[in-house]
């Protein structure tokens, strides 16, 4: 059986390949990460109903949540998820920008948060980038559609 020392799991943290975007802080006393740092202009943009997001803490264990940047679309699609518990957080929006929740037009502008809990329909309307935290950890399976 293989014996690390202390020393020897800093040194595999600090030297491992990490995904883009992410710095990672080590705790000489345990040996663990004790922070991550996102580059966010450096993760990859994935389409989504709302436009295109960035998503980081997807793969650490330690965080229940996930963190977004979007960048929403014109028209997002309206969708809705069955687990996952999203809080928006506007950053930049237009001026007749709204959320869509459950079929109601809900005004937004920046430094405005949202929660939206599950089982709400919901989309984005006009040109905005938004902090989305999901808990749990956001999960493609869990985005539903109504039959149009």
């Amino acid at each position: 059986m293989l014996q690390l020392k202390r020393s020897d799991y800093t040194e595999l943290a600090l030297n491992s390949p990490k995904p883009l975007g992410l710095q990672v802080g080590i705790n000489a006393e345990n040996a663990m990460a004790s922070y991550q740092l996102t580059n966010f202009d450096d993760l990859p943009g994935v389409a989504c109903p709302c436009g295109i997001a960035r998503r980081s803490l997807m793969d650490e264990p330690r965080v229940p949540y996930s963190l977004h940047i979007t960048e929403i679309s014109l028209n997002a699609k309206a969708h809705y998820h069955k687990q996952i518990t999203e809080t928006y957080f506007i950053l930049e929006c237009d001026d007749a920008a709204y959320l869509e929740l459950d079929g109601k037009q809900i005004p937004v502008k920046p430094q405005n948060a949202v929660t939206i809990f599950p089982g709400t329909r919901h989309r984005a309307v006009g040109k905005m980038k938004v902090v989305i935290i999901a808990t749990p950890k956001f999960d493609s399976s869990d985005e539903w559609f109504d039959q149009e």
